[in-house]
């Protein structure tokens, strides 16, 4: 093994003026201004740092004395990336500092470079020279701009106040000047040395000379810090056994829990918590306080007899249902034992923040990380100052009611030095990203045209139809038709008539037969102050655009309430301020349903010239949702006049029932189900005009969010159910719809397909079922895998209707090029190559559906409040088919007379051989009864055999006759029948499809995707691990570089033509192949042309 040695020699007097060295538990080494330690960056350059919160110390160590520092444990890396093995030693000998360390992961861990990084003040070190064998290398002080040449030297002598540092022996690496990521220092990495053997492994040798003889090592300062006994405020366990109960553990959602957090003395960024264990405390281990849809929880709680003086009150907290900016979620009042007293406000998204993300705010440290089977979640420690020369008597926790706030464990001590600022980081184009040019419009003819999948016009074969459980044309019986499309949103409707004819044919290229009309309704009537009156302008635009896209074959679905603020004149009994009052009145104020009414009949019965239809009559308007995102639950609280309105509603249904209004009013399961009962009865009142009044024919839904087995009985009485689900969805931090935003930069394979996974049991069975709003949001850098992931589940669940949210919501961005955004597919050549992706797939029904389903019953005697589905039952649909029965209503399908079905609470069902409660036996339990094979190590197979999740590595495979696609790490490789793809040096979707209807086997053209990422130019990240978003960043685009070898088994061709597409699907290069043992070879390359190559065409020659 090659070693490098690296002597540090300083004058003493430089010594003495910097201090002795210190060393944290976590085995960086602090000397004066200076920082060492150990970093790694995966295969797409994350990095992760030797610090708190990544290294997790085996038992017994560190190991602490005088003149030896010693760790053994674990450096857990960002974004799933893995584990290594972390060995440190460091040693005082007399005037010098001896260090070893080495960083040891699994065979083929992808690694893009291990580095023992020296941190350099800028204030101390701008304008000084070092020099690397003589060499000058002057540190920039003013322009962070500035290039450094790599660093490949036997010796790096550094400047001090007095004397000089010197780093001696086969050295190689580089200076980086990290003000171009939001820190103030100069990096110094020195790469690693590779270990030979299989593991992916690297180490250092390192010699500190000229330390003062006579210091020791010290630990860096600990304060003194004492846990607060909560035991008698604790009303909550770590595990809930059953959810929406009212009792048990943590928020009462079930298996929804910390179930996984350790009880004892544990210690976070050193200060020590006492985490209780229930089976000593009466069950109970935490306070959790009330809040939105858990009003039962703690008002309030008091610590008594604490009788301790300190600089800081730590918490050890979360939040659920939290607030989306920075707000006052609850406060803290502090008694003294002179009498004073002071109060402290706990902030959101400043103090503590959702225990579903891991977002570090100003004071919301990510102290523990802990997952369950919904997702990864998280405690944050939280300081507050405190009087020092007082001593603490009593503590009030007081909760602001606006959002469930769970507190693990309260401390009172010294001060805790601050981390840090997060190291930020701006992308722009180099080794990494290259620019390129973004394009809108698809060559007629060519690879990327996919306008043959669509009939023209829209409604040729009569209006669309619900036929069991798929859609159908009514003079086409018996043949299924699914949609896919995009969402049109705010001014994306407002085009001129040129642009309505490009955009038809656009969309048509793309693969989409229908298109979302959505948030338009406030732009029919904003221009008439609200009133009741259609700007004709836009009207006529609206008019044209459907027009348009009807002739290319796309329809159209449409919403008749997402946005609109009607007039107070028009609904004088109430006043509604955003679309929430609309939502939460419309049950209960007759002229707000009236208003409703008003508007649908206007819309609907207007006649367009250039169809010459009546809206209720165009067959290419096939279905329409009633009122969008509903569920009632809605803030109908914040509105003054609506909650003595839903009292004597609540009131009424009680009499009606024959039962006493329950004290607890909104906080009762009586006040859920009269909720359920009242959306339903709203839906039935606004759908019935539809139907009598108006002869609407289209198919009409509702109540299209939300995952609470609750929703099933209204979803059943609908004609199809429509269902909204995004995989990184921003969460704002500070303010709604406003930066910063924070992301996990998670890949959804390894969170077992959460989406699409967890809508699937919100199906009716027997009924179509669309997903009219989905996105994997930009910035995430693997939603590249949506495509697969959508095409692939989508069909194997047997859906009806796939919508991305959105294509656009300005005019302007779908005809100029624009810097990516979170949601707009028309700006991000990624999402928008993935819905090519799931377009060919879902259209041509290239997955076989599920070989049987295994239904959830839900009857009106099993009432789980707003519960989600279990996640085992979820998983169940990457295994077979899903989906849930109103058995209340008699409601049957075809597939129920499967192995078995599931119920939650346990039951009986008639005529069914096999009843599986819904509890943590719910996947054993369909295993016993031949429904599912059990997953094994994170791995899912279909029961049709064509699909294969493997969450512990990242990976999907799907292969069917038509289709192979794979979504893979960098280090992980892929196999199918035809495509044999080796390990991609970065996160990749790669899939390879049939260029037309043809099975792969038989097509002599065919398509193969290579999709990495895409971002804007200086976009910037508070964090290194690219979380919180807090500037988008501006054109040019930029492409993560790729290459993926590849190859193709031969058929019966004699040859293979490998051509790169452009975005217009336009041919821009050829690639070498050749041929070797039965197989095509080729590198597939994304930069090897000057556009972005997301896309290959290969051609068999026969």
């Amino acid at each position: 093994m090659r070693r490098f040695l690296i002597l540090f020699l300083a004058a003493c007097t430089a010594c003495a003026a910097w201090a002795a060295p210190r060393i944290t538990p976590d085995g960086e080494i602090l000397c004066g201004p200076l920082r060492l330690r150990l970093a790694w960056f995966d295969g797409e350059w994350h990095m992760t740092g030797q610090e708190r919160g990544t290294v997790f110390p085996a038992p017994g160590y560190p190991l602490e004395q005088p003149e030896l520092f010693e760790l053994e444990g674990t450096l857990r890396l960002f974004h799933d990336a893995g584990e290594l093995r972390l060995t440190e030693r460091v040693e005082l000998l007399p005037g010098a500092l001896k260090y070893r360390a080495a960083l040891r992961g699994k065979p083929g861990m992808p690694c893009r470079s291990a580095a023992l990084i020296l941190e350099l003040p800028v204030a101390e070190f701008g304008g000084k020279t070092l020099k690397a064998d003589g060499r000058p290398v002057t540190l920039d002080a003013v322009s962070p701009a500035a290039a450094y040449p790599e660093l490949r030297a036997e010796r790096i002598a550094i400047p001090l106040p007095e004397g000089e540092l010197v780093i001696s022996g086969k050295l190689t690496g580089y200076l980086q000047d990290e003000r171009n990521y939001g820190g103030n220092f100069y990096s110094l990495r020195l790469l690693g040395t590779p270990e030979p053997g299989a593991e992916t492994a690297f180490s250092w040798e390192l010699r500190f000379d000229g330390i003062e003889t006579g210091v020791t090592l010290r630990p860096a300062d600990k304060a003194e810090i004492f846990p607060v006994d909560i035991s008698r405020a604790a009303n909550m366990a770590w595990r809930d056994e059953t959810a929406g109960d009212g009792k048990g553990g943590w928020t009462d959602q079930g298996e929804n829990d910390v179930r996984d957090l350790t009880p004892g003395r544990q210690v976070f960024f050193d200060v020590p918590f006492e985490l209780l264990d229930p089976g000593r405390n009466g069950g109970k281990s935490c306070m959790v306080f009330s809040g939105p849809d858990r009003e039962y929880l703690l008002k309030s709680a008091r610590i008594d007899g604490i009788g301790r003086r300190g600089e800081r009150l730590y918490f050890l907290h979360a939040l659920s249902w939290a607030p989306e900016d920075v707000r006052t979620v609850a406060t803290v009042e502090v008694a003294y034992t002179d009498g004073t007293a002071e109060r402290l406000e706990v902030k959101s998204n400043r103090d503590v923040c959702n225990w579903w993300s891991r977002v570090r705010a100003d004071n919301a440290l990510i102290a523990w990380r802990g997952r369950n089977p919904q997702s990864e979640t998280t405690l944050y420690l939280s300081g507050f100052a405190l009087d020092p020369a007082r001593t603490v008597e009593s503590l009030k926790l007081t909760p602001a009611g606006n959002a469930v706030w769970m507190v693990a464990g309260i401390s009172i001590g010294g001060e805790v030095p601050a981390l840090r600022p997060q190291i930020r980081r701006k992308i722009t184009a180099g080794k990494e990203f290259r620019p390129f040019e973004q394009q809108f419009e698809v060559e007629k003819d060519s690879a990327l045209d996919f306008s043959f999948l669509n009939h023209v016009p829209a409604g040729k074969f009569g209006r669309v139809v619900a036929a069991g459980d798929h859609f159908e044309f009514a003079e086409r019986p018996g043949e299924p038709v699914r949609f896919y499309g995009v969402n049109l949103c705010w001014s994306a409707h407002e085009l001129t008539h040129a642009q309505s004819d490009l955009l038809a044919v656009r969309l048509a290229r793309l693969g989409f037969n229908s298109v979302r009309i959505h948030h338009y309704d406030m732009m029919l009537t904003e221009r008439a102050q609200n009133r009741l009156e259609f700007d004709a302008e836009r009207l006529d635009r609206l008019d044209y655009l459907i027009a348009r896209l009807k002739e290319a074959g796309i329809y159209v679905t449409i919403d008749l309430y997402t946005t609109r603020i009607p007039a107070r004149e028009d609904v004088p009994d109430i006043e509604i301020r955003s679309l929430h009052d609309f939502r939460a009145a419309l049950p209960l104020v007759p002229s707000v349903r009236e208003n409703f009414k008003a508007f649908a009949r206007k819309l609907l019965t207007h006649r367009n010239p250039y169809t010459g239809n009546e809206y209720r009559r165009e067959p290419a308007i096939f279905s329409i949702c009633v009122v969008n995102e509903n569920l009632l639950p809605a803030p109908w609280k914040e509105h003054p006049q609506l909650p003595a309105l839903y009292r004597r509603a609540f009131a009424d249904w009680c009499a009606g029932k024959g039962i006493a209004v329950p004290a607890a009013f909104d906080d009762s399961p009586e006040f859920r189900r009269f909720l359920l009962d009242l959306q339903q009865q709203t839906y039935d009142r606004l759908s019935g005009f539809l139907r009598d009044e108006l002869g609407v024919r289209a198919l009409l839904s509702d109540n299209n969010n939300g995952e609470s087995m609750s929703q099933t009985p209204e979803r059943a009485t609908l004609d199809y159910t429509d269902f909204h689900g995004y995989w990184e969805h921003p969460v704002f931090i500070e303010k709604p719809w406003s930066l910063p935003h924070y992301y996990t930069q998670e890949s959804a394979v390894r969170r077992e397909a959460a989406v699409p996974r967890l809508g699937m049991a919100c199906r009716i069975l027997g009924k179509p079922y669309m997903i009219t709003e989905t996105d994997y949001c930009f910035p995430n850098h693997r939603r590249g895998e949506g495509g697969l992931l959508l095409g692939a589940y989508a069909g194997f669940q047997n859906w009806s209707g796939i919508y991305r949210f959105a294509y656009s919501h300005f005019n302007t961005a779908m005809f100029e090029p624009a810097a990516c955004t979170m949601f707009d597919s028309v700006r991000d050549p990624v999402n928008l190559f993935a819905d090519r992706i799931g377009a060919l797939m879902f259209r041509r029904f290239d997955v076989q559906p599920a070989r049987r389903s295994v239904p959830f019953l839900f009857t009106s005697d099993d009432f789980p409040g707003y519960a989600v589905y279990p996640a085992d039952y979820t998983r169940a649909g990457l295994l077979t088919g899903i989906g849930s029965l109103d058995a209340s209503r008699g409601q049957t399908f075809a597939g129920l007379e499967g192995p078995a079905v599931v119920t939650a609470p346990a039951g009986k069902a008639a005529g069914v051989k096999t009843v599986v409660a819904a509890d943590d036996k719910l996947l054993a339990g369909l295993a016993a009864a031949g429904a599912i094979t059990l997953p094994r190590n994170g791995v899912y197979r279909s029961d049709t055999g064509e699909i294969t999740l493997d969450s512990a590595s990242g990976t999907l495979r799907v292969v069917t006759p038509r289709t192979e696609g794979f979504v893979l790490p960098a280090g992980q490789a892929g196999k199918g029948e035809l495509l044999e793809l080796a390990a991609p040096d970065t996160f990749t979707s790669c899939v390879l499809t049939s260029a037309g209807m043809e099975p792969l086997a038989e097509s002599g053209k065919l398509l193969l995707f290579q999709l990495t990422d895409v971002m804007n130019s200086g976009i910037t990240f508070r964090d290194s691990e690219n979380t919180v978003l807090e500037d988008y960043g501006t054109l040019p685009l930029l492409l993560r570089r790729g290459r993926i070898g590849a190859a193709l088994r031969r058929g019966a061709e004699k040859a293979v033509k490998v051509r790169a597409l452009d975005m217009a699907g336009r041919r821009t290069a050829e690639l070498p192949v050749s041929e070797k043992a039965g197989r095509w070879h080729f590198t597939l390359d994304n930069s090897i042309t000057e556009e972005a190559v997301l896309c290959y065409e290969i051609e068999r020659i026969f």
